[in-house]
């Protein structure tokens, strides 16, 4: 069942049987975290707008013990930046490392797997 709700001259689906879109991050330093914290802090609008919730589940960081400032209890971590990449549930995948050619490794490894 579909619905299309327009507001102003934007058109938005909503359906309550879709699944999350779920995304996986590559890094989740500082600008990682901000990531989700901006995820967290919106996740009704984008829902709104999408039709869709929002789920980080997925990220790699180099040092998987390190306290985090954000609320990480539902994001899976993992060391390996091509577990994400590779992982078949993830929608979306933000690299966040700031390392040219980890960045670049890592796009094109998830540009393979579609």
């Amino acid at each position: 069942m579909e619905r299309h709700i327009k507001t102003g001259d934007i058109n938005y689906i909503s359906t309550k049987e879709m699944s999350p879109v779920k995304v996986g991050l590559i890094g989740l330093g500082t600008v990682g975290s901000g990531v989700v914290d901006i995820l967290i802090h919106n996740a009704n609008e984008i829902s709104r707008r999408s039709g869709r919730e929002i789920q980080v589940s997925l990220a790699s960081v180099k040092h998987i013990d390190k306290k985090r400032p954000i609320p990480s209890d539902d994001i899976k971590l993992v060391t390996d930046p091509f577990a994400v990449t590779n992982h078949a549930d993830i929608d979306i995948i933000c690299e966040l490392t700031g390392v040219v050619e980890l960045a670049r490794e890592v796009v094109l490894n998830a540009i393979e797997n579609g």
